[in-house]
This record gives structure tokens, C-alpha cells and sequence, in this order.
């Protein structure tokens, strides 16, 4: 998210993606989050989103060009 006016980043999304040497492709959250539910893996992945993402906000600290939010998206079974 971009503030036009201030020209600066007000917040971004944590968005998850794969580069499978096996497939030789990135494998995007259309195809990776359905395979990931149906082997049981939700609450892992959810877990490390979470824990890369609070890293990386940890790294950028209280630096100027950070952004003030960062989305994270979850499963539900994960919130409960």
C-alpha cells in the first residue's frame, strides 16, 4: 500500500510462494495451498509465514521507508 501524496510505503502483505527445483517453476498459493490443506501441512506453512514474516519486521526495525502494517493471511484451522 502506497501513500500517493507522502510517496511512501504504508503497509504490505505477506504473500507465500514456492520455486520448486523439482517442478522448475514457481508454484503460486493457487495450486501450493490446496496440496499443502490436503497433506496436512496448513499449520506448518501457516507457522512459517508468521515466523518469516515478524522476522523481516524485526530486520526493518523502525526504519523510515517500513511499512506501518504488514497483512498476514492464516487458515482458519490455524486461529483455532
Amino acid at each position: 500500500q502506497q501513500d500517493m501524496e507522502a510517496r511512501r510505503l504504508v503497509g504490505a502483505e505477506a504473500l507465500v510462494r514456492w520455486n520448486s527445483r523439482r517442478f522448475g517453476r514457481w508454484v503460486y498459493p493457487g495450486e501450493m495451498l490446496p496440496a499443502a490443506a490436503e497433506a496436512g501441512l496448513m499449520t506448518d506453512l501457516d507457522r512459517f509465514v508468521l515466523r518469516e514474516s515478524v522476522r523481516m519486521l524485526a530486520r526493518w526495525g523502525a526504519r523510515a521507508d517500513a511499512p506501518g502494517k504488514l497483512g498476514i493471511n492464516i487458515s482458519a484451522r490455524t486461529l483455532h
